[in-house]
C-alpha cells in the first residue's frame, strides 16, 4: 500500500468561451511538429475544423490547448486529492 496525490484541474466558464478567448494565444504560442497532421490526425482535424459558432461535435483537444494557456498564465485552479 501507499499514498499518492492526484490532481484535478478546475476549469471555469464555458468550454466554448474559453477556447474562443484563447484562440489567438494558441495560434501565437503553441508550436506543433511539422508532421503533427500525420501523427495526430484526429486532434489536427478537430483543431482546424473548430467552428466559432459553437456547434462542434469534437472540441476536447481545443479545450486542452486553451487550458494550457490558462496554466501558462496562472489562471487555472488546481485541486489536490490524496488517494489511498
Amino acid at each position: 500500500g501507499g499514498k499518492t496525490q492526484d490532481s484535478h484541474i478546475i476549469a471555469r466558464g464555458s468550454k466554448h468561451a474559453r477556447i474562443i478567448s484563447h484562440s489567438s494565444k494558441i495560434n501565437n504560442y503553441v508550436l506543433f511538429p511539422e508532421n503533427f497532421p500525420e501523427i495526430h490526425t484526429e486532434a489536427y482535424n478537430e483543431l482546424i475544423k473548430y467552428n466559432r459558432s459553437g456547434k462542434n461535435k469534437h472540441d476536447d483537444f481545443c479545450d486542452v490547448l486553451s487550458m494550457a494557456i490558462e496554466v501558462k498564465e496562472g489562471n487555472l485552479l488546481y485541486s489536490y486529492v490524496d488517494v489511498i
